[in-house]
């Protein structure tokens, strides 16, 4: 059964039918679904999946076949088939969008399948093109071994008797066959590379001395017939180039034998006579590394014995390096790889999964992570000398006996997870009315990316939702991206870089923002016009009282005469915080409102009250005007004054003279007062 979280069970009929079908919970009903491709039995499993909105199926039966049910289109599809056949026992487990597998069948076998890559989480498989369906019969053995070659290229025996050579180049992950060795490779079996003359050279086996050569450049094997080993070569047989003109070789086969062989000798004298023993019998899981002059040496023989030998002192010596951890003994087919800096990594063999890290600095062994697989017979391994070690496991326990793993080394450019978020502190950029763009030293890597996001705030307090930077364009490591959040005082970047692979990420190096600032204050208007309407068809003046309803004032425009201005490289004049009231000390920036247009019409007016007219300036970047000015005061009144209540004349009655004087009282007027009859 698999359940989607919400309302809907699904469920498969299993006993070697392909019945599937759906329960909905709130529904209590049953829907029947489009069959399985396959039929069902012990081992089957299914899983649902929310992001795509799919059911997972294994056939289960010992079988690989692995099935994606849509749902929302009812369909299946075919994918990569599981690693190996799941039988009883069996189980799957979605855990944040990858699929964890139990094989079953009283086995530790465990799986990962990345849903959104559609891949296995396994080894490289099938270099020698013997792998269908789970299952190998070209596995590795004793003799199996691995060298890094010319450029990014890899040659790889199998041993087991077998004499087929593949090689595998580590970008392309291509496997190409090449000619056949002259003998199966097996117990004693041992290849070197000749980085000088491009050539690998190759050891027989316990049952034939024989010494070969293998030229690159024209693929083809050549048996160095008057050079052939000194003495047999059997377990912990190695052999190691010293970067110029000499291979040392230690025969193994719990003997101290050490021995020279002169790449540019003569032919029948190329084999030097023995050098100094090693001080201790070399056998299972011996094996060599050539490093600045030195040659280190894992004794192995279920030993954990490290021993150094002084290329030009032509001496070994036990004490002045450090053996391997207490419990760390090397066993069949354990290894030494030389990582390409200070440190040398060795896997135990012996089926186990122990491995550790050597620092030729320091003299100190310390513990990595354990192989994903148990290194038995065959193991051998080799490194690229920068980030990777390719590593042959052989035929151990919970192994492909068929893989090529790979070890990242952690480095200051590998060994990462898939994917990692960066979020800068708050930058306050004091002042900024337009952002210009972003500019980020970034050295990209393989199968790598980075996107880029910005947040703002007016206040360092309330933050935008992040916004994806547009890239405008890249010069080497020099990339331009366009800053798409609303300009604001503060910002914040958030770097997004992934890694598809978990292995290479790119590296940020720096950003910079650039973006327009103004901190200087624009300055007022110094010109006003005051009109009685706005048609603007009679003056009025200041500091007086009218009854006009609406009056209007203007000024000129931003920048002209008489104008607000915001100098020279200044962000320009964004608008006007007019305020029209009757507070005499209100601040226009905190009580007016913005107006863009250089004329303002008064409205709503109460009749008998003195309004001011006050002006702030605002520019692109939100400077305000330093003064808060105030050019007009504005005195209405809109109310009829009342007539006078008495009338007396003097001279009273009738009279001669043609001269009267009338008083008039009990006028009156709410507002401006009587101003005459």
């Amino acid at each position: 059964m698999a359940y989607d979280g919400d309302n809907t069970i699904y469920v498969t009929q299993g006993n070697t039918r392909s019945g599937f079908a759906a329960y909905d919970i709130r529904g209590n009903n049953w829907t029947q679904l489009t069959n399985t491709p396959t039929l069902s039995y012990y081992g089957s499993q299914i899983e649902y999946d929310s992001t795509s909105n799919a059911v997972y199926f294994l056939e289960g039966w010992g079988k690989p076949f692995f099935y994606k049910y849509d749902i929302s289109t009812q369909t299946w599809s075919s994918l990569t088939d599981a690693p190996i056949g799941i039988s009883w026992g069996g189980s799957m487990k979605n855990v944040n969008g990858s699929l964890y597998v139990l094989r079953g069948a009283a086995t530790q076998s465990f799986y990962k399948y990345n849903i959104i890559k559609a891949s296995w989480l396994i080894p490289t498989v099938g270099l020698f093109d013997g792998w269908f369906r789970g299952s190998e019969y070209r596995t590795y053995g004793y003799g199996a071994d691995i060298i890094k070659g010319d450029g990014d290229n890899f040659y790889i025996t199998r041993g087991n008797y077998d004499n087929l050579f593949v090689r595998y180049n580590s970008s392309t992950g291509t496997s190409t066959k090449m000619a056949d060795a002259p003998a199966g490779f097996y117990l004693g079996s041992e290849l070197v590379y000749d980085s000088v003359n491009n050539k690998i050279y190759a050891t027989g086996s316990v049952y034939f001395r024989k010494f070969y050569q293998y030229d690159i450049a024209t693929d083809v094997w050549s048996e160095m017939s008057q050079d052939s080993p000194p003495l047999d070569s059997y377990n912990g047989s190695s052999m190691i180039f010293d970067g110029s003109r000499y291979i040392y070789w230690i025969r193994g086969s719990d003997t101290q034998s050490f021995y020279r062989y002169d790449t540019q000798g003569v032919a029948g004298s190329r084999w030097g006579a023995a050098l100094s023993n090693t001080g201790f019998n070399m056998g299972y899981g011996a094996d060599l590394i050539y490093k600045d002059n030195y040659i280190y040496a894992l004794r192995g023989a279920n030993t954990n014995k490290f021993i150094r030998y002084d290329v030009t002192g032509a001496s070994w010596n036990d004490t002045i390096v450090a053996d391997l951890p207490t419990g760390a003994n090397i066993y069949n087919d354990g290894f030494l790889v030389d990582g390409g800096g200070d440190l040398l990594y060795a896997c135990r063999g012996g089926n186990q999964v122990g491995c550790c890290q050597y620092s030729i600095s320091g003299n100190t062994w310390t513990a990595i992570a354990n192989a994903p697989a148990q290194i038995y017979v065959g193991g051998s391994a080799a490194s690229n000398g920068t980030d990777k070690i390719f590593v042959i496991a052989g035929p151990g326990t919970n192994t492909f006996s068929n893989g090529l793993y790979t070890y990242v080394m952690s480095t200051s450019t590998s060994a990462f997870e898939e994917s990692g978020i960066y979020i800068s502190p708050s930058h306050d950029l004091t002042a900024t009315y337009r952002y210009a763009n972003m500019s980020v030293t970034y050295t990209s890597a393989t199968n790598s990316t980075l996107t880029v996001y910005t947040s703002s705030s007016s206040d360092n307090t309330t933050w935008s939702d992040y916004s994806e930077a547009s890239e405008v364009k890249n010069v080497g490591t020099t990339y331009t991206y366009k800053i798409n959040s609303t300009a604001n005082r503060y910002l914040k970047v958030k770097f997004a870089l992934t890694s598809s692979d978990g292995i290479y990420s790119g590296t940020i190096s720096d950003y910079i923002i650039y973006y327009y600032q103004d901190i200087n204050a624009p300055t007022n208007p110094t010109t006003l016009s005051s009109y009685s309407t706005a048609t603007q068809s009679a003056t009025i003046a200041t500091n007086t009282w009218y009854n006009y309803s609406a009056p209007n004032f203007d000024w000129p425009d931003a920048e002209a005469t008489g104008g607000a201005t915001d100098g020279t490289g200044g962000s320009g004049i964004a608008g006007y915080y007019v305020y029209f009231g009757t507070d005499s000390t209100a601040d226009a920036s905190t009580s007016g409102t913005l107006t863009t247009a250089s004329t303002y019409t008064a409205s709503s007016l109460t009749s008998g009250s003195t309004y001011y007219l006050k002006i702030k300036t605002i520019d692109d970047d939100g400077n305000f005007s330093a003064s808060n000015w105030q050019p007009f005061i504005y005195k209405f009144d809109s109310d009829s004054p009342s007539n006078p209540v008495t009338i007396s004349v003097s001279p009273p009655g009738y009279t001669s003279v043609n001269d009267y004087d009338f008083t008039m009282k009990g006028a009156t007027d709410s507002a401006s007062l009587i101003g005459s009859y």
